[in-house]
C-alpha cells in the first residue's frame, strides 16, 4: 500500500477466527481494518503523523477497544485481539517498524483470617451452599 503522504498503521495479532472479523465488519471509515499478505492491519485517522510510535500504539489500543466492544455487543462473543508492531509508511514506500513494549501491572495477593466476634457460625461459602441446595 503506497501513499503520497506518510501514515501510521499497526498489525493486529491474535486468533484468526476473531482477527478476520475486524476486516469484515470494519472495511472502511475513519478507523478500518484490512488484510494484506495474510495479515490484518489497522489504520485510523486517529493515528496522527506527529505522534510517536508509543502514542500510535496507545491510540490503536483505544481504537481496538472501541471496535471490540461494538463486535461483542453485535456478535455476543468476541475475543479482543492485540496490537502488534506499529509501522510508519514513508512517502517512498519503505516501512519503519516499531515494537512497543509495555509492562503490565504486578499482581499481589494476601489473605487474612480473623474471628472478630468469636462466633463460630456458618461461613459465607457454607451459607452459599446451603441456600443453593
Amino acid at each position: 500500500m503506497s501513499s503520497a503522504l506518510p501514515f501510521w498503521f499497526v498489525e493486529v495479532i491474535g486468533d484468526a477466527f476473531y482477527v478476520d472479523d475486524l476486516s469484515y465488519f470494519f472495511p472502511n471509515g475513519t478507523s478500518f481494518a484490512y488484510k494484506d499478505d495474510e495479515r490484518t492491519w489497522l489504520r485510523s485517522e486517529r493515528f496522527l503523523l506527529e505522534m510517536t510510535a508509543a502514542q500510535v500504539h496507545a491510540e490503536a489500543e483505544r481504537t481496538l477497544d472501541d471496535m471490540s466492544a461494538a463486535l461483542c455487543v453485535s456478535l455476543g462473543h468476541f475475543v479482543r485481539p492485540k496490537i502488534g508492531t506499529v509501522y510508519l509508511q514513508h512517502t517512498d514506500g519503505h516501512r519503519t517498524g516499531h515494537l512497543v513494549l509495555r509492562a503490565e501491572g504486578m499482581v499481589s495477593r494476601s489473605k487474612v483470617r480473623a474471628a472478630l466476634s468469636g462466633a463460630i457460625g456458618p461461613t459465607v461459602p457454607q451459607q452459599f451452599l446451603e441456600v443453593a441446595s
